[in-house]
C-alpha cells in the first residue's frame, strides 16, 4: 500500500518540476490553477493532500491530461 505522505511528496514534486519547466512562479501557477499561492506551496512541499479539481487544473494549465501527470517515471518508485 502507498503511504499518503509518499504520495503528497511525490504529486507536490511532479507539480514544481512542471512549474520549474515552463518558468511559472507559484504565483502564476495559483492564479491559472484558481488557487491560494499558499496551497500550491504546500503541496508542492507534500504538506497538504491536492484535490482532484486542483490537479485538472494543473494538468490544463500545463496542457497535459491526468493520465500524463501520473505516467511520469517518479510515479513508479513510491
Amino acid at each position: 500500500m502507498v503511504e499518503n505522505k509518499a504520495l503528497n511528496v511525490t504529486v507536490g514534486e511532479r507539480i514544481k518540476t512542471l512549474r520549474r519547466k515552463y518558468h511559472m512562479t507559484q504565483a502564476e501557477l495559483a492564479t491559472a490553477a484558481e488557487a491560494d499561492r499558499s496551497y500550491v506551496s504546500n503541496i508542492e512541499n507534500g504538506q497538504r493532500n491536492a484535490s482532484l479539481t486542483f490537479l485538472y487544473r494543473i494538468c490544463q494549465t500545463f496542457g497535459i491530461t491526468l493520465r500524463e501527470f501520473f505516467e511520469d517515471e517518479s510515479f513508479m518508485e513510491i
